[in-house]
């Protein structure tokens, strides 16, 4: 029989490694990442364990902070989900989910707001809690459609796209990594979201130094440079088999010279290197996923990319919700 019980601070480390050895696991759900939210969340984070007290999973979850009757898996990160290594498959699946539901319903919530772990983010595929999901008669409420690259069978680049690699040689652009040029990223990248649409980076430079400091593998600053100045840049997530792009910046000069294209084109090389799968560029998605940003998505899958769509759920956890 399973149980489920809250998350203590004492099982930090083990959590890491059963993360670590999960399926469907990332840095996004690591203690290490999830804590440097700091107070801002009150965790309900809980372990699901057989009955002898061994993990067969953990599942990250947090107050929402503007309703208080509802819990997000989780709304510090982008993924949520039940994290598992192979024991809770099938009909183990429904019953970690109906007993996960039940333990937030004795604290008092009436919603769980489920958000999934795209497929490509798997070391091996696991989509048992979208069944579970279903038996328990969630219903989806949020799709963001993301372009993602296989590098394994990339998609040809579109004529502007080459056109603007040839624009960015003729301009001499370069390219260069490091976490030092977190601030002249950010400085780039607060102007263009303020001036174009009214809008703030999700993380003050601060907080992504921080987490360079937290996930010292998995963060990654690369930068195009004219004339020696950065006029363009990516903060990117390494969580093999996947790149992420968490960030794109470019200035209006960038933009002339088309540098953001060749950024883009050798960070897919790079990747491809490496033996990453994909490249996710992120949703272009708002309103819940109700908006598409079409120029965005359109200019993202003009660098070869196809899709793929990242689901969230919303779950009643009142007993009467139970199958």
């Amino acid at each position: 029989m399973l149980t489920v019980r809250p998350f203590e601070e004492r099982d930090e480390a083990q959590w890491e490694t059963f993360v670590a050895g999960s399926w469907n696991g990332t840095p996004f759900h690591t203690r290490n990442f999830l804590n440097y939210h700091g107070a801002r969340f009150l965790d309900r984070s809980v372990v699901i364990q057989d009955d002898e007290r061994q993990w067969q999973g953990v599942f990250p979850a947090a107050q929402d902070t503007d309703h208080p009757d509802r819990v997000v898996s989780h709304p510090g990160s982008p993924f949520g989900g039940l994290i598992q290594s192979g024991g809770l498959t099938g009909s183990s699946a429904v019953d970690a989910l109906t007993r996960i539901a039940a333990h937030y319903a004795e604290l008092g919530y009436q919603v769980l707001r489920y958000r999934t772990v795209p497929l490509i983010y798997h070391t091996v595929p696991y989509q048992d809690d979208l069944y579970a999901l279903f038996r328990l008669r969630a219903r989806r409420w949020r799709t963001d459609l993301c372009a993602t690259i296989d590098t394994r069978a990339r998609l040809p680049l579109s004529r502007n796209r080459r056109a603007g690699l040839r624009r960015a040689a003729r301009a001499s652009v370069t390219l260069a990594d490091g976490l030092a040029y977190l601030p002249d990223v950010w400085r780039i990248l607060e102007r263009q979201l303020a001036e174009r649409f009214g809008a703030r980076p999700t993380h003050t430079l601060q907080e992504i130094e921080g987490l360079a400091v937290r996930l010292p593998a998995a963060l990654q600053c690369r930068v195009a440079k004219l004339d020696g100045r950065v006029v363009a840049g990516l903060v990117l997530f390494i969580f093999p088999p996947v790149v992420r792009a968490q960030y794109s910046a470019a200035d209006p000069v960038a933009r002339e010279v088309s540098a953001l294209d060749l950024l883009f084109e050798d960070t897919i090389a790079m990747a491809t290197a490496s033996g990453c799968w994909y490249v996710d560029f992120g949703n272009s998605n708002t309103d819940d996923g109700q908006e598409l940003n079409a120029g965005l998505y359109r200019y993202k899958r003009s660098l070869g990319a196809g899709s793929h769509v990242h689901d969230a759920y919303e779950l009643s956890v009142k007993p009467s919700s139970e199958p």
